[in-house]
């Protein structure tokens, strides 16, 4: 794929988060886009995580060993069962107490999960951030996000 990486466009949510735009933002991922976001810890980098071409666009925007795992956010706690089975009651006192937050939670993947999010793992890293805008995007978008941090891997995280 070569060195194309532009910025197609900037949007700044930083002093007033314009909804209109979220739903632009939310039809361009459901159209293969891949989308750089605020979480409440640093910023993520995010697609629609049942679309293995652009999950494979993100191994290779970040440089990131295909042996790394990508975990997924979700919006609401519905939305886990998207991604994972066989949620054990355990599980599911740790995500009603720390969801949303800077938590991600290791569940048995579904059958609808690409390989390419997990490395072919049968586990898959769920978290929902406590961001207002990463939340709203999510929602608008309708499904979970494949999202790592926004760094080239093996550099550091900016928040």
């Amino acid at each position: 794929m070569g060195n194309d990486l532009k910025m197609k466009e900037y949007i700044d949510f930083r002093n007033e988060i314009e909804y209109d735009k979220l739903k632009e933002i939310a039809k361009k991922i459901n159209e293969g886009g891949i989308v750089v976001f605020p979480t409440e810890t640093v910023y993520g980098i995010g697609c629609d995580c049942f679309n293995k071409e652009q999950v494979k666009r993100i191994y290779e925007i970040k440089k990131r060993p295909r042996n790394k795992a990508i975990s997924v956010l979700v919006s609401d706690i519905s939305m886990i069962y998207d991604v994972a089975k066989n949620i054990s009651k355990e599980e599911k006192a740790i995500i009603n107490e720390f969801f949303p937050g800077p938590l991600t939670i290791i569940l048995e993947k579904n059958d609808k999960i690409p390989d390419q999010v997990t490395s072919g793992k049968d586990t898959i890293g769920v978290r929902m951030p406590e961001n207002e805008i990463a939340l709203k995007l999510i929602k608008e978008v309708g499904k979970p996000l494949a999202t790592p941090s926004a760094n080239i891997s093996g550099e550091a995280s900016r928040n």
